[in-house]
């Protein structure tokens, strides 16, 4: 599990929410505009003396990954020699001492919502009518956590403690794929227009994508400290990513790993701690900023202007933009679900269960907004108008 989440969990816990019943509707405090500084290289591609390092230099991971069936698994392809055997790495110990934590959530191709499940090692899928059914992951306590949609019609996640990335079809098939080494735990994943997977690495501050095939390309590109989390596909053609670890928001050519195109990096404050980012409706980029309790908008020069959340150690989360041309956010410890419109006008909207942890948002075929509630165990539902409603995930 890493840090950033389990100081998470521990101040939810901790601290108490108080809730209203009624929505409270303000405007954001006039934005503190910031230009980013001149894009910096990162130490990935930095050599000894300082110059940029020939396409030889740079390490670049090629290669098929083991895939192993969720009903036996066993190893049941791959033309190279398997790099692990018996399943992917997986964890002596579940990720957290209770509760299944659901974490990432998605739109699938089959017109239901699908989730993680954090610490149940399960995935979920949820009708638009409320009907929730679970699917076992094979590898033991793998810690799934961002999900998305392939090009193929399965749904695509990550296994930080597995050290693998998942697929799963819309009828429940679960296949594994083994990262080429052990210890990337991966993180956040989106998909390009390739069909491609692109997929964050805790360790090494490493990118990657991996193919329909299961084929991996995977490179460094932020420092150790920076711990690349989520990841998106820009409306430029780049991929977009945060750092959680060192403050910043980075861009990669899709091309970058086979190409070596480099990659760009925009400072944010110090403590900022950006979690997710996703595309908005007007052509730039938005994301959260957990640390300093701000929404941020980066254009794709490299432009940041930051909105203040109204709400007091708010911790936003989660954020997609929604069917109304506004951006919709989750607020961890604010136990809000938050509405932004790209002018910065900031809507918040209290949740009927307290301390519920609200963390990913995502959009469902009903044009609703659907998110986790890792605390609680439960998958929230909001409305364009502002109406929530809760379903518990099935006991065992």
């Amino acid at each position: 599990m890493r840090k950033g989440h389990l100081a998470l969990v521990a101040i939810l816990v901790s601290v108490g929410v108080s809730v209203a019943s009624v929505s409270t509707s303000v405007t954001a405090l006039v934005p503190t505009s910031v230009t980013a500084s001149t894009p910096r290289l990162t130490r990935a591609w930095i050599g000894g003396n300082g110059a940029r390092p020939s396409v030889q230099a740079m390490p670049v991971a090629a290669t098929r990954g083991q895939s192993t069936s969720a009903a036996s698994g066993r190893a049941v392809s791959g033309r190279r020699p398997a790099v692990r055997t018996g399943g992917c790495r997986g964890s002596a110990v579940s990720g957290s001492a209770s509760g299944r934590g659901p974490e990432g959530i998605t739109r699938g191709a089959d017109g239901n919502v699908w989730f993680t499940e954090y610490n149940g090692n399960r995935i979920g899928r949820i009708t638009p009518a409320g009907r929730i059914t679970e699917f076992p992951i094979p590898t033991r306590n793998s810690v799934p956590y961002g999900i998305t949609r392939g090009l193929d019609g399965n749904l695509w996640f990550a296994e930080i403690y597995g050290d693998c990335i998942g697929r799963i079809s819309p009828a429940g098939a679960v296949t594994e794929f083994h990262l080429p080494a052990t210890a990337y735990y991966p993180e956040g994943v989106t998909r390009t227009p390739d069909g491609n997977i692109w997929f964050t690495a805790q360790v090494g501050g490493q990118i990657g994508f991996i193919t329909g095939q299961g084929i991996f390309s995977i490179q460094p590109v932020a420092a150790t400290v920076g711990h690349p989390l989520d990841i998106t596909h820009g409306p430029d053609g780049n991929l977009w990513f945060t750092e959680d670890q060192g403050d910043r928001i980075g861009r990669l050519s899709p091309h970058g790993v086979s190409r070596t195109t480099g990659v760009t990096t925009f400072g944010l404050p110090k403590g900022s701690t950006p979690l997710e980012i996703t595309p908005g409706p007007d052509g730039n980029l938005w994301f959260v900023e957990s640390g300093r309790d701000r929404i941020g908008r980066i254009t794709p020069a490299g432009r940041i202007t930051e909105f203040a959340v109204p709400t007091p150690t708010a911790r936003p989360f989660g954020i997609i933009a929604g069917p109304d041309k506004a951006l919709w956010f989750s607020e961890a410890d604010g136990n809000r679900i938050g509405r932004i419109t790209p002018a910065g006008t900031i809507t918040e909207f209290a949740l009927p269960t307290a301390r519920s942890g609200p963390g990913s948002i995502a959009v469902g075929s009903d044009g609703n907004l659907w998110f986790t509630e890792h605390i609680v165990d439960r998958i929230g539902r909001i409305t364009l108008a502002g109406r929530i409603t809760e379903f518990a995930l099935p006991s065992h």
